[in-house]
């Protein structure tokens, strides 16, 4: 009988170990943007970078983000998937100012430089995002409590840094969405978009130095008083064809140009003020990737692409016209699938890592350039 209630006791211990690691293993996917936490004491930053190398970019881009929880051993099915649907990576958000030093002078590349030692590896190219981003949550805490002369000292001790770690950069976003925010002006002067990119040209001379922007922050649909998607179209393109022309007239000297391309299903936006629909997306990206053309001579690279739908095949839809326009568009250089892994209602494969409908939508429309 004692023999019997062991038993019996071990088997439920079992059933009940497997049942708490499937659920937490789905949790922890759900939520794994969160579950990874850098090392800043047991790694030594120089001893990486100093061998990585990065390629040149190719003909034209088809990338995606790397997450950095993808270096964990039970994620390493998606991170395999990586070599088949992207000959361009950029680290998620890992460079940037307020994770990489959240403690003046305390720079911690870890998750990047993991990101840049897989590039090499696997014989991908990687562009680097962002130097600076203007938005004042994003900047470290730290920096917004120094004189204006010791944060602009600050964001050239950063520029030489960078530089100083990763002189092989060839694509990198300097500023991040200047439509929206203006911290770095508020704080500094006009000039100072002007001195940073000239800076950074200076430390990088062989990179390509890309502003990068979302051009629905020039007004969403309920923040305009527009009663049409035609005018809807035409305020959004020539509001960032001034914002162009403003950073020519201050100046300002770039290589790139990058449009945010983060889209929201129709059906999933309350109060509309007209009929606005998913194909209306794709119709002012169009328009708008041929007047930036027009204007400056320069191809787009849609640098942060996915479509927010609980409705997979609406998802593989929009996923199947989009990319059938960026791909086949004259002026764009490339386009990067942003959430391709996660949330759930972005991504292109399931918790199994295996492709849903939405990423055989994507292969396909990849099929033809990759």
């Amino acid at each position: 009988m004692k023999n019997m209630m062991k038993l019996l006791t071990n088997v439920f211990f079992i059933l009940l170990l497997l049942i708490c690691t499937t659920s937490c293993t789905n949790s922890d996917k759900k939520t794994f943007h969160n579950s990874y936490n850098d090392d800043l004491s047991s790694f030594d930053n120089r001893s990486l970078m100093n061998n990585v190398s990065v390629s040149p970019i190719r003909d034209f881009i088809i990338g995606g983000a790397l997450n950095p929880a993808l270096y964990y051993p039970e994620y390493k099915s998606c991170l395999d998937m990586v070599d088949n649907l992207f000959n361009l990576v950029v680290d998620e958000g890992r460079m940037n100012w307020k994770i990489s030093e959240p403690v003046q002078g305390k720079v911690n590349f870890f998750a990047y430089l993991k990101s840049a030692t897989w590039v090499k590896e696997h014989n991908k190219t990687m562009r680097n995002h962002n130097l600076f981003w203007t938005n004042p949550d994003e900047i470290p805490s730290w920096a917004k409590e120094l004189s204006n002369q010791e944060l602009r000292q600050a964001m050239s001790d950063r520029i030489s840094y960078v530089a100083s770690k990763g002189s092989d950069i060839t694509s990198l976003d300097v500023i991040n969405e200047m439509i929206v925010y203006d911290y770095f002006r508020t704080r500094l002067g006009n000039g100072i978009i002007k001195d940073i990119y000239a800076e950074t040209k200076l430390a990088l001379p062989l990179a390509k130095l890309y502003i990068n922007e979302n051009p629905y922050h020039v007004c969403t649909l309920k923040q305009c008083n527009i009663s049409s998607k035609e005018e809807y179209k035409e305020f959004v393109i020539d509001k960032f064809l001034d914002f162009l022309d403003n950073l020519s007239d201050e100046g300002v000297i770039y290589d790139g140009i990058g449009l945010q391309a983060h889209f929201t299903d129709s059906a999933m936006i309350s109060n509309k003020p007209f009929n606005y629909t998913n194909e209306d997306h794709i119709i002012i990206y169009d328009e708008l990737i041929t007047k930036i053309y027009e204007k400056t001579g320069k191809k787009v690279l849609i640098t942060e692409f996915d479509f927010e739908s609980n409705n997979e095949t609406k998802r593989a839809n929009f996923i199947s016209d989009f990319y059938t326009m960026a791909l086949n568009h004259p002026y764009t250089e490339g386009i990067i699938y942003w959430s391709w892994l996660t949330p759930v209602n972005k991504a292109i494969v399931d918790y199994d890592c295996k492709l849903n409908s939405a990423g055989q939508a994507y292969l396909n429309a990849i099929s033809s350039v990759k």
